[in-house]
């Protein structure tokens, strides 16, 4: 099957307009049609609903899109290793939740390509569910979670704790009063939320939900507020009193855990990354 087909039904899917898609990919709408009609075709079954102003999946394009960017990904794993193939270059995909990005696997990517400059590194950002779907995929090599996966074929070694404190812009005050004063909501998973909603059994809603811990700290900065967030990441706001603790609130701890498939290639390349993310975790831990 032509990997163009692929990208065209993705990019479809995503404008819902065969317009639209046409121009993001270069291409005339007939083209773009074309393509779809000939993606059909090879599955025996319609893709799309076309009414008037009105695209949507049918059942089998909904099961389609489960499967397109895996393959997609792996397609481009696999050209990628064959065109490194040749300079005897190994490349990894390390991957981790938009809080674990913005906390840990940024700056162990910059110690990573320090150790391993030959390596060939591609780095994401996905919720917990699909990092676990693509390790089982072998479409990633290496996910950060905060929770093991429970299954057989992944390996789960801790690397770190994050201590998510609640912090605000204002300081002396109770945990009541700063979540009544710009109150963010950060994503550090079920273990959290429910624990969270155990010590705060009603809260004032938050005016804002978010995975990016980088963007509730710019926020606090920026506009005042609060959130719960990781005690390294904020620690040189509360040394300069940019950010002040919440005296009296509950802390929080969140383990870290660097995840891969235990038939992964290139184990010895995996092995010393994890190494690597590990040291890095201890020494922001000391820092």
């Amino acid at each position: 099957m032509d990997i163009e087909l692929l990208k065209t039904f993705l990019e479809v899917c995503k404008t819902r307009h065969f317009g639209r898609a046409a121009d993001n990919l270069f291409l005339t709408q007939s083209a773009v049609s074309a393509r779809i009609r000939q993606l059909e075709t090879l599955l025996s079954s319609e893709l799309f609903s076309r009414q008037r102003n009105n695209i949507q999946l049918t059942a089998a394009g909904e099961r389609l899109l489960l499967h397109a960017d895996s393959v997609l990904t792996a397609w481009e794993r696999a050209r990628q290793d064959v065109a490194l193939h040749n300079r005897h270059t190994v490349s990894l995909t390390l991957a981790s939740t938009p809080g674990l990005w913005d906390t840990l696997l940024q700056t162990g990517i910059n110690a990573i390509h320090q150790r391993l400059s030959d390596l060939v590194l591609r780095a994401d950002i996905h919720s917990g569910d699909v990092l676990v779907r693509k390790l089982l995929e072998r479409t990633l090599d290496i996910a950060l979670l905060y929770d093991p996966p429970k299954a057989q074929e992944l390996v789960s070694v801790p690397l770190t704790s994050l201590e998510l404190m609640l912090v605000s812009s204002q300081p002396d005050q109770t945990p009541s009063q700063a979540q009544q004063h710009g109150y963010i909501m950060v994503d550090w998973g079920t273990a959290f939320q429910i624990s969270h909603d155990q010590h705060f059994n009603s809260p004032t809603p938050p005016w804002l939900h978010t995975s990016h811990s980088r963007m509730a700290l710019d926020l606090i900065l920026s506009q005042g507020g609060c959130s719960y967030l990781p005690r390294r990441l904020v620690k040189p706001w509360l040394a300069e009193q940019k950010l002040f603790a919440v005296e009296g609130s509950p802390r929080f701890k969140r383990d870290v855990y660097g995840v891969y498939h235990a038939s992964a290639a290139y184990q010895e390349q995996i092995s010393e990354v994890m190494g690597i993310l590990l040291q890095s975790a201890r020494q922001s831990e000391q820092s």
